[in-house]
């Protein structure tokens, strides 16, 4: 085997393993309903999911979780709640969990089978390495659905799994066409076109989503992985080190020289570390 697939094949196993493509998480839409009658407790409700969806925000994902299970006993009818709590369980690494809190909900019928739901379930599967199930649902919602750019990215995350990049870059693309400012999306193509050894075209796209304010840490963290994989830990290590405290930076950094293979990538003493990045 080459170098050049033996660094793929490590590639592979980073991006795939190491979960960096990103599903996405449905937005916070709704506001609360039902439940609550009297004005003191609706403001207090009301209260309680502000500080859920700022506690989501801040990636707080537990506190949040635990909030939305509060808003769920309140109003268990409540679709913007039920979905908060298995988000966020599944933020936690909770999936199964996250899958009783919504099937339990889709049994009692207690909130509709709505898009954002069956996008969720399938979100839940692909975290709990279901993926059998998780595509045969996303297959019917693509025939139901069949440019929606909620659905079209997930599909592409299935495809990069089972090594079908070519096929997974068509539907990350044909999102972006109908959504070009969805960052995930963006990241993932970026990701997908390394898996098949675009590495040049791959750093050029994550370089350009990078910039972007509302790019997250992790958006950020991958151009530096590419960037890795490139050779040039150089530029790597400086990426790294201008998002991450010190001690976080140098262990990324030992991280990615052994997987490339670079023992001249361990992080050297008295590196100044640059401020994180913020959100």
């Amino acid at each position: 085997m080459s170098e050049v697939w033996r660094a793929r094949s490590r590639l592979a196993v980073m991006l795939l393993v190491g979960g960096v493509l990103l599903s996405g998480c449905g937005g916070l839409s709704g506001s609360t309903s039902g439940g609550a009658s009297a004005a003191p407790e609706a403001a207090l409700v009301e209260t309680l999911a502000e500080m859920a969806r700022g506690n989501e925000a801040k990636n707080r994902y537990s506190k949040a979780a635990e909030q939305y299970a509060r808003l769920v006993e309140t109003d268990p009818e409540n679709e913007t709640f039920v979905l908060g709590l298995a988000r966020n369980l599944r933020y936690m690494g909770r999936p199964q969990d996250a899958f009783r809190a919504l099937n339990r909900a889709m049994m009692e019928d207690s909130i509709p089978d709505s898009m954002d739901v069956r996008l969720e379930m399938v979100r839940i599967l692909m975290a709990s390495g279901a993926h059998e199930d998780a595509q045969s649902r996303l297959t019917e919602l693509s025939a139901s659905a069949p440019n929606d750019p909620r659905v079209l990215p997930l599909l592409g995350i299935l495809a990069d799994r089972d090594g079908r990049h070519r096929e997974a870059q068509e539907a990350y693309r044909a999102a972006l066409a109908v959504r070009p400012s969805d960052l995930r999306t963006a990241n993932n193509l970026a990701l997908s076109l390394a898996l098949s050894g675009d590495l040049e075209e791959a750093i050029q796209l994550q370089n350009r989503i990078a910039r972007d304010p509302s790019a997250t840490m992790q958006i950020r963290q991958n151009l530096a992985l590419l960037y890795a994989f490139a050779g040039r830990m150089d530029v790597a290590e400086q990426i790294t080190r201008a998002l991450l405290p010190k001690e976080a930076a140098d262990q990324v950094v030992a991280d990615l020289g052994r997987m490339v293979g670079r023992a001249e990538a361990m992080p050297r003493p008295n590196v100044e570390g640059a401020v994180p990045l913020s959100r």
